[in-house]
């Protein structure tokens, strides 16, 4: 008897216990007069592999993408003299031959009736830099895949505008 009361308790406890999403709490703070498009760009050598955009108008930014698999996150503040402080964080899922000699994936064709074998690693950055509307930023560079960080200025919809 005792077991089954404290089965009991214990269920309705969790029953009333909070259950919390996994999708991000989005920034309550007021919005900024004009809205900033931030672009990341991925490129190899000169080849753009990846873009991601973002419109903002608060502090806190995400984006997410899934081919590939590449999140952009970061918080945006207007600093003195035009400029803004970026503080962003990358995650990248990256394509890398598991044996000596092959070439990646988006490298040139294997010979036919040939797989190449892949594995993919997580490639991550983060920091804090000073970026300025209309000046790219390289963030990152490892091997010949570059980082690009981008930012410009939107006028803001009039108010009714849609």
């Amino acid at each position: 008897m005792t077991i089954l009361v404290l089965a009991f308790c214990f269920t309705s406890a969790l029953a009333q216990a909070p259950i919390f999403s996994r999708r991000p709490v989005l920034d309550q703070a007021p919005a900024w007069p004009e809205n900033y498009q931030l672009i990341l760009s991925v490129f190899d050598k000169d080849k753009l592999l990846h873009e991601i955009s973002v419109l903002v108008a608060s502090l806190e930014f995400r984006a997410d993408s899934f081919d590939p698999t590449l999140t952009f996150q970061g918080t945006l503040v207007p600093a003195e003299n035009g400029s803004f402080v970026l503080r962003y964080a990358v995650t990248a899922e990256i394509a890398v031959p598991t044996e000596p000699g092959t070439v990646p994936i988006g490298a040139p064709p294997v010979p036919a009736g040939r797989n190449v074998p892949v594995q993919f690693k997580t490639q991550t950055a983060q920091s804090t830099v000073r970026v300025r509307p209309g000046q790219p930023i390289e963030i990152l560079k490892t091997g010949d895949r570059i980082y690009r960080i981008f930012l410009t200025r939107h006028a803001a919809p009039a108010d009714g505008a849609r």
